[in-house]
C-alpha cells in the first residue's frame, strides 16, 4: 500500500553550534539569577519593613488609665534613653542594684544618676542571693552601701522576690533569709518594698507567710492592662502598689525596660 503522507516534510535543521548553546544557558542562568536576587531583596525589604514597624510600634504599652508610669531596668541606662522615657510619659525607675551572682550591680550608680538627671524619680531594687555564703543582710548592707559610696540616688530599695530556683527548697530557710534581708535595709536606714506575686511567694515563702506584707507590694501580671482589677490577696498583702504589666518596654528609646503603673508611686 502507498505510505502515508507527511504531515510535516522531512528536512534537516542544523544544531546550534556549542557556543551558541552554552549562551542560551548561560542567559537563561543570568536571567533566573536575577529573578531570585529580586525575590530575596524584596524579602529582606519586607522584614526590614516589619522590623521597623515593630521597633517604633510603641502604642502596644497602654498608658490609658491615668496614675504613673514608670520603668524598670536590669541593665545599664543612660540619660539620652530615660530622657525618651520621659518623654512617652514615665515619671520613675527602677534599676538593679544586687545581682542573682552574690555581687552589687556595678551599673546601677549610672544608671540611677542618668535617670535623676533626666527628671525622673530612681529607686532601687536586689535580686538576692540565697544560695550564697553571704548573709541575707549582709547582701541588703552591702547593695546600699555600694549606692551610697557612689554617691548614686534613690528614693526606695525594693527586695525582689521571684524565681524559686534561686531560693532553697525549705521555705522555713527561705523565710528565715528574707527576715535578715529586711533587717540589712531596716540597719541602713532605707524605705523598704517587696516585689512578688502570688505565683513566686508562695513556693518560696509559703502562703501562709506574711512577714512582708507591712510594706508596699509591687506585683506582675503582664496583661498590658494598668489597673489593680486582677490584683487576689496573698502573703498578707489585701492591696499592691506597683504593678508591673507589660514586659516589652519602648523599643524606640533602646531601652530594654518592664513597664510600671501605680495610682500613686510610693
Amino acid at each position: 500500500p502507498p505510505a502515508s503522507p507527511r504531515l510535516f516534510p522531512a528536512t534537516s535543521l542544523p544544531l546550534p553550534s556549542a557556543r551558541l548553546r552554552k549562551f542560551a544557558v548561560a542567559t537563561l542562568l543570568n536571567h533566573c539569577t536575577t529573578m531570585l536576587f529580586k525575590v530575596l531583596l524584596i524579602s529582606l525589604c519586607v522584614y526590614q519593613a516589619t522590623a521597623l514597624e515593630w521597633m517604633f510600634e510603641d502604642d502596644r504599652v497602654n498608658m490609658t488609665n491615668g496614675g504613673s508610669y514608670g520603668v524598670d531596668v536590669s541593665q545599664y541606662t543612660s540619660e539620652s534613653g530615660f530622657a525618651c522615657l520621659k518623654g512617652k510619659g514615665v515619671t520613675h525607675a527602677v534599676v538593679r542594684c544586687f545581682r542573682s551572682t552574690g555581687s552589687p550591680d556595678p551599673n546601677a550608680p549610672a544608671s540611677l544618676k542618668n535617670a535623676q538627671s533626666a527628671g525622673l524619680r530612681a529607686s532601687a531594687y536586689i535580686f538576692p542571693c540565697p544560695r550564697c555564703s553571704s548573709s541575707g543582710s549582709e547582701q541588703a548592707k552591702s547593695a546600699v552601701q555600694a549606692l551610697r559610696s557612689a554617691g548614686a540616688p534613690f528614693e526606695r530599695v525594693w527586695l525582689d522576690i521571684e524565681g524559686p530556683q534561686y531560693w532553697h527548697d525549705s521555705t522555713s530557710e527561705n523565710q528565715a533569709f528574707f527576715k535578715d534581708l529586711v533587717a540589712g535595709l531596716r540597719s541602713e536606714g532605707v524605705s523598704i518594698g517587696i516585689y512578688a506575686s502570688r505565683s513566686g511567694w508562695d513556693p518560696i515563702m509559703g502562703s501562709g507567710f506574711s512577714a512582708g506584707s507591712s510594706y508596699p507590694l509591687w506585683y506582675a501580671h503582664y496583661d498590658d492592662s494598668p489597673s489593680f482589677s486582677d490584683f487576689s490577696s496573698f502573703g498578707g498583702w489585701y492591696s499592691p502598689s506597683i504593678k508591673q504589666y507589660n514586659d516589652e518596654g519602648f523599643s524606640s528609646c533602646g531601652v530594654s525596660a518592664d513597664v510600671d503603673w501605680a495610682q500613686s508611686w510610693p
